[in-house]
């Protein structure tokens, strides 16, 4: 990540707060140290994005791809160029109508994923790893309870 500079560090440091201001910097500063390394073997977060989520189909659409992925049509068939040419995904004409592609993640994708997922453990622990087992459990039940009060919450 690159160098903060002393003021960003300070604000990041801030004591006042809410407990939502700290899970979305916690967020943001994790998701930069798990950029750098998907950046230094090649892959985009786009890219990486895209995988997740073929990874959980059978296959998806290029329209469907920009939808999940939230990103640019532009964006999508560059890196789906990119993609393809890494043999991290194919691309094959749908049997039902040849004017769809079909995007496919191949084993090689899939093993892409697997070494983030086991990254992003290591690095979960790394930053973990001096906080006491019972804090860490509450924080966690705090967590899910906020996430399923927002999920119930209709407004």
């Amino acid at each position: 990540m690159k160098e903060l500079d002393n003021k960003m560090k300070e604000c990041l440091l801030k004591e006042d707060k809410t407990l939502f201001m700290l899970v979305r910097d916690v967020h943001h500063l994790f998701g930069h140290k798990i950029h750098e390394s998907f950046k230094t073997k090649g892959l985009s977060n786009t890219a990486h994005a895209i995988l997740i989520h073929l990874e959980k189909n059978e296959f998806l659409t290029q329209v469907e791809l920009v939808e999940k992925a939230h990103v640019r049509p532009s964006t999508i068939s560059v890196t789906l160029q990119k993609m393809e040419s890494e043999g991290l995904i194919t691309r094959v004409a749908s049997k039902e109508d040849q004017r769809c592609i079909h995007v496919q993640i191949t084993p090689l994708g899939k093993e892409a994923i697997e070494e983030g997922r086991k990254y992003v453990h290591e690095l979960d622990l790394g930053f973990t790893s001096d906080i006491k087992e019972e804090e860490l459990k509450i924080t966690k039940k705090v967590l899910h309870e906020l996430i399923a009060k927002m999920l119930e919450d209709k407004k």
